[in-house]
């Protein structure tokens, strides 16, 4: 068979990542749609300095407010539940804080900003070098990607509504709506729609020459079928084959492909 190529933010916009990672931790089993939504009262109010002249350094910070002023005993209310800890001394710093948001973490989503840009080392493949590319989430492109998964993988379009597939995809990305059945099948018909205008404007741009083959055969339930394959050579001097058309045909005479042939390479501007 011939192969066929149809491509709560967190608040503050701070990263909870410790200064020894790049990344921000994902927390499993957690989704945009299972937040807790924080205290909104609490979100006026800044982290003040600590009188001792220390800094608020610690990411913990992020999301905790110091609430006494009193340096003897410190306190800090979580943004996001209200529990209050003790802080600020040498013998507890923030490792009451940090606790709390690691214990915590499966109930609370620290989201970035989706416009802000992350920078990922891209792995080296065969035709290309590694290099590091600035990407941003893309609702969109995540959806193509799925779509183009169940294409090209010719899996099932159940697949995307399997429990352990959509926590793959929530650990990967939380962010990430894992759109039903329905929704997916009308991803792969749109993907078909873009993927065929541009070949068909890459073809009449280039007025490429391209040689066509035909392979026609039934099928166990007695059905005529008849594929039309394109091949070329691209600019890179490589051959291509692109599938033109793919469709039942009544009977196998000459005349009957010939006309289904001729139909086709007129709507291919051929």
């Amino acid at each position: 068979m011939t192969d066929c190529t149809i491509t709560t933010p967190l608040y503050h916009q701070k990263s909870v990542t410790p200064s020894n990672t790049s990344e921000p931790p994902i927390f499993k089993g957690t989704s945009t749609h299972d937040s807790i939504p924080p205290n909104v009262g609490m979100l006026d109010k800044e982290p003040k300095a600590l009188d001792n002249g220390a800094k608020n350094s610690s990411w913990a910070w992020d999301h905790f407010i110091q609430l006494s002023s009193d340096t003897k005993k410190p306190k800090s209310k979580c943004r996001h539940c209200g529990k209050v800890y003790a802080c600020g001394k040498k013998k507890i710093g923030t490792s009451n804080m940090l606790a709390h948001l690691n214990y915590r973490s499966s109930q609370f989503v620290f989201k970035r900003d989706s416009k802000q840009k992350q920078l990922f080392m891209q792995p080296k493949t065969e035709h290309d070098e590694g290099k590091l590319i600035a990407t941003s989430y893309n609702e969109e492109k995540c959806r193509e990607a799925l779509a183009r998964f169940v294409l090209l993988d010719e899996a099932p379009f159940k697949t995307v509504e399997g429990k352990r597939f959509k926590y793959m995809l929530g650990v990967f990305e939380p962010r990430f709506h894992v759109p039903c059945r329905t929704t997916i099948a009308c991803d792969v018909l749109q993907l078909y729609i873009d993927e065929k205008k541009k070949l068909k404007d890459f073809i009449v741009r280039n007025q490429q020459r391209v040689c066509l083959t035909t392979d026609t055969w039934t099928s166990i339930q007695n059905i005529n079928y008849m594929c039309l394959t394109a091949h070329f050579v691209d600019r890179n001097w490589k051959l291509q084959k692109k599938i033109l058309s793919f469709c039942p045909i009544s009977n196998h005479k000459g005349n009957t492909i010939g006309k289904i042939l001729e139909t086709c390479l007129k709507s291919w501007a051929i």
